[in-house]
């Protein structure tokens, strides 16, 4: 019987931090009643970038982030709407990610908590 072979968070990726990016209100054309798919439109906008992949949950979304027309660009970004935040999701491998590293890291890390995260639990953001 052939078992699959379990990776370390180390082997995947290395360490997660988690750094508060900006709230929404920053973002060009955005009001406090702007739909979380507008809020996305101009997150990827004003980086000229595509979601790769993407997540929805009723917090708000996961996705990578990357280039058009070039692999291996990518990064792990979350929009949580209750708080109307951008954080970014880094790992000693940055800026290189693919959709298949973004699938394993969702998984591994249990990086959808970010997204769902209350304003109680923002303050300690830093290292997971």
């Amino acid at each position: 019987m052939h078992t699959q072979r379990r990776y370390s968070k180390r082997e995947l990726l290395g360490r997660l931090r988690i750094d508060y990016l900006f709230s929404n209100d920053q973002l060009p054309g955005i009001t406090p009643e702007s739909s979380r798919w507008e809020v996305l439109a101009a997150f990827l906008k004003a980086g000229d970038a595509r979601a790769e992949r993407l997540i929805e949950t009723e917090g708000g979304m996961i996705f990578l982030q990357s280039i058009p027309k070039r692999p291996n660009t990518g990064a792990i970004y979350v929009y949580n709407e209750s708080l109307r935040v951008f954080l970014w999701l880094r790992f000693d491998r940055d800026d290189d990610l693919n959709g298949p590293d973004f699938d394993r890291a969702v998984w591994a890390y249990r990086l959808l908590k970010w997204v769902d995260l209350g304003s109680d639990r923002l303050v300690r953001v830093g290292h997971a």
